[in-house]
């Protein structure tokens, strides 16, 4: 097994400081980890852009039905594309989401985050995109 590089180390702690974000509520510290540009689909295609955006929407989540959520990783991978880009995939666990009226969540929601992160000479690594999908349980399979 390969050590972990500095630059895989610097890709997980972004990936973790969003996790750490999360569960303290603290969305405004979302700006810190998104690139100015960044993209950010939601788990029902909601598109979002620029880091702006993204921490506003997660602002507003955060002050509602999210407030009493908790996030945990189940499994975390990072594969670089070049020595500047990493894809990070987070398989997902969430509890205490109330779920949105009619929507039945369940008690635990999973889920695969994909973080497209690149690292810049002044800013270091940032997430440049991000795809949020939820795992959905099938009926009969």
């Amino acid at each position: 097994m390969n050590a972990m590089t500095a630059d895989e180390r610097a890709v997980r702690k972004v990936a973790e400081r969003m996790v750490t974000l999360w569960n303290a509520h603290d969305m405004a510290g979302m700006t810190a980890i998104y690139a100015d540009d960044a993209d950010f689909v939601n788990v029902i295609g909601m598109r979002w852009k620029g880091a702006a955006q993204i921490t506003q929407m997660h602002v507003l989540l955060h002050a509602s039905r999210m407030k009493q959520t908790t996030l945990t990783i189940d499994d975390r991978s990072v594969r670089f594309l070049a020595t500047d880009v990493a894809v990070v995939h987070d398989t997902w666990a969430m509890t205490g989401d109330p779920g949105a009226p009619g929507w039945k969540i369940g008690d635990v929601r999973r889920g695969i985050l994909m973080h497209v992160m690149q690292r810049t000479e002044v800013d270091g690594w940032k997430i440049a995109v991000s795809q949020n999908t939820v795992i959905q349980e099938l009926p009969n399979l």
